[in-house]
């Protein structure tokens, strides 16, 4: 019996893996998925007052905005989203709906519409611990925008979580601006 070589399985794995990586190239983005967001403080001022503060994530196909505002002692919440792309009507929306880990907008607010431009819009009171705890999950965790194009065709995009800490303090500056404590 011929003595075997301790070497021999370790020098063939070796020259396996210097195959694999001479050979492997990274995969690209599949077709469809888009880089992940943009996202930014929106920051509304009337004179000396916030009237309004919220967030805006800005896809390659759509800019999706959630506005907070304060109206008598009740919050309105806001969800606009605009296509991008092009001005054909297939890029049209005919509704959008954001959701975090326990709120929906499908259900929070009024059905969304579709303005002359081709955006989505839904706006609708919630009281103000329910608006709080949409974007605290939302700068928080995240959330999942469903669009439906006026062809039919439904989109998921994904606002990843945690925000970048820019977006949520200037979120949450603005908001101790707009819902002040009041002893």
């Amino acid at each position: 019996m011929a003595p075997s070589n301790p070497h021999a399985k370790s020098t063939g794995l070796a020259a396996l893996a210097l195959a694999l990586a001479i050979t492997w190239t990274p995969t690209p983005l599949r077709a469809g998925t888009e880089a992940p967001p943009v996202v930014t403080p929106i920051i509304q001022i009337d004179g000396p007052r916030v009237v309004a503060c919220g967030l805006q994530a800005a896809f390659e196909g759509a800019d999706v905005a959630l506005i907070n505002r304060r109206v008598d002692d009740t919050t309105q919440i806001e969800l606009a989203v605009t296509p991008r792309a092009t001005a054909s009507q297939a890029s049209a929306l005919s509704s959008a709906t954001l959701a975090t880990t326990s709120h929906d907008t499908g259900r929070l607010l009024e059905p969304s519409t579709q303005t002359p431009s081709g955006a989505a819009f839904a706006k609708g009171s919630v009281d103000p611990t329910t608006g709080a705890y949409l974007f605290q999950e939302m700068t928080l965790s995240g959330a999942k925008v469903t669009l439906t194009r006026a062809t039919g065709a439904v989109e998921l995009l994904t606002i990843p979580g945690p925000l970048p800490r820019e977006a949520r303090n200037g979120f949450l500056n603005c908001s101790g601006d707009l819902f002040p404590r009041t002893r």
